[in-house]
């Protein structure tokens, strides 16, 4: 695949956070971090034509119009991140997505609330594919408060994909559910946090050290995180390098409030440079 063209299929959601009402979702925080390393972005996302998406800057976008925008409130109870699910876009599928855009070099796919199906993937047989698991991880109560559900289809769903990323957090700290859905993808990747990350690859399982900034705002980082490893490891095939880097460019995400935290050009060079990339 000799294009740069990273294809995101992802929900923009109304995140709420301290009374406080911004844009957000893998929609908005993996497409500004492609384009700022570079890559020509795609998204296709699910929200209304009358949304302002200038901020996005050189994105090409398709949306599929939606009366209704996926809108999350982040609370922290007990000291961890809880997530309530106050309204869900319209559902996306493969029929929105242009023949133009059917062989990009990477393909994204990030559900936030089972508002996409994974096997969508199917549709792009010679991109390097990779799936952000978390809204396939998790239900919603009456309340819309989330939580782990575990009965996803490892086998026919991760094994499809050339890397499946998702948190920690997203799975209850379950360590043995993360070491199950290993058998059924060749790269696991699950984030924890601050402490940086833990990689599943040919049989071996390696924790790679966080680099410790100081945290205003969680949100987002995971898609940072997310986009900045794929991108680095459809490059070297390195695994832990592209942890490392990832890491680093994902600890920048955390010192601001908002997509105005997703690390500019320059700074995601200055990380490239200083690591001999």
């Amino acid at each position: 695949m000799s294009n740069n063209n990273y294809l995101l299929i992802g929900t923009i959601t109304n995140d709420i956070f301290k009374e406080s009402i911004f844009y957000g979702g893998s929609g908005v925080y993996s497409s500004l971090t492609a384009k700022n390393f570079g890559l020509n972005t795609m998204l296709v996302t699910s929200i209304s034509k009358k949304v302002d998406l200038s901020f996005l800057g050189n994105i090409q976008i398709l949306r599929q119009h939606s009366e209704t925008i996926t809108t999350f409130e982040h609370k922290y109870e007990s000291g961890r991140r809880v997530i309530y699910l106050k309204e869900r876009s319209n559902l996306l599928g493969e029929e929105l997505i242009p023949g133009i855009w059917e062989s990009p070099m990477i393909v994204h796919v990030a559900p936030l609330c089972g508002e996409i199906d994974p096997q969508i993937v199917n549709h792009f047989s010679d991109s390097f594919k990779v799936l952000t698991a978390q809204g396939l991880l998790r239900v919603f109560d009456k309340n819309g408060k989330s939580k782990f559900d575990d009965q996803i289809n490892m086998k026919d769903i991760f094994g499809i994909y050339d890397i499946v990323i998702f948190s920690i957090e997203d799975i209850e700290y379950s360590w043995k559910f993360a070491d199950k859905c290993a058998n059924y993808t060749s790269l696991l990747v699950v984030t924890t946090g601050e402490k940086g990350c833990t990689i599943y690859f040919e049989g071996k399982k390696v924790s790679v050290e966080g680099d410790n900034l100081i945290s205003v705002d969680t949100t987002g980082a995971g898609d940072v995180f997310s986009t900045a490893y794929t991108i680095y490891y459809q490059k070297t095939a390195d695994p832990v390098l592209s942890a490392r880097i990832a890491n680093k460019v994902a600890a920048h995400s955390l010192e601001g409030i908002g997509f105005n935290s997703v690390p500019d050009s320059s700074i995601i060079k200055n990380i490239c440079l200083g690591m001999d990339l």
